[in-house]
């Protein structure tokens, strides 16, 4: 039970406590507290943000009168180089003009001497057949020591590109979106 007495010496030192903590404190200006309240309000914080995000958008949308100027590289790396082996076709064809090389019988060759194409203007077919079988080895011989397997693409390659874009004329595109933004 609290008894008079007690209840006058809580009350006191309760009022004495009360008096030293409003010492501690200072009184603020309404100048400080209009201060603080600029700091640390976030909805002064949210608007402060969406007036930079307008004119950051606002810059954006001048920038677009202004050229864009653009590079790109690739390299690319395989593991082996890139060939066509076309030997398959050279097999093929090799016999084809080894036997009509050596077994062809030819004729109707125009002659190709210009003092005597006038009197025999297609050569007899003996000469026709040799002519032309001399022809077809010499051509088996070529193929032959031609090389069949041709590298399309060097493992190791790489690639560069530029750009310049300017937009002179865009339908007022670029102008409404400069108003947009600015409204």
């Amino acid at each position: 039970m609290i008894t008079g007495k007690t209840s006058t010496t809580l009350f006191f030192i309760f009022t004495v406590l009360l008096a030293t903590s409003q010492e501690n404190q200072q009184l603020l200006t309404f100048k400080d507290a209009l201060r603080i309240m600029e700091i640390q309000n976030p909805a002064i914080k949210r608007a402060q943000k969406q007036i930079e995000q307008q004119e950051f958008e606002l810059k954006e949308k001048r920038g677009l009168y202004l050229p864009v100027v653009s590079i790109n590289a690739n390299a690319v790396s395989m593991s082996d180089m890139l060939h066509l082996d076309l030997n398959p076709v050279k097999d093929a064809i090799t016999p084809l003009y080894n036997t009509l090389g050596n077994y062809g019988v030819f004729s109707g060759v125009p002659n190709p001497d210009p003092a005597t194409n006038s009197v025999t203007p297609i050569l007899p077919d003996n000469i026709s057949t040799k002519i032309v079988r001399d022809k077809l080895l010499e051509g088996g011989e070529q193929i032959a020591n031609a090389d069949w397997d041709k590298v399309i693409q060097e493992k190791n390659f790489a690639s560069v590109s530029t750009g310049f874009v300017w937009p002179v004329f865009t339908g007022g595109k670029i102008k409404s979106a400069n108003q947009a933004a600015s409204v």
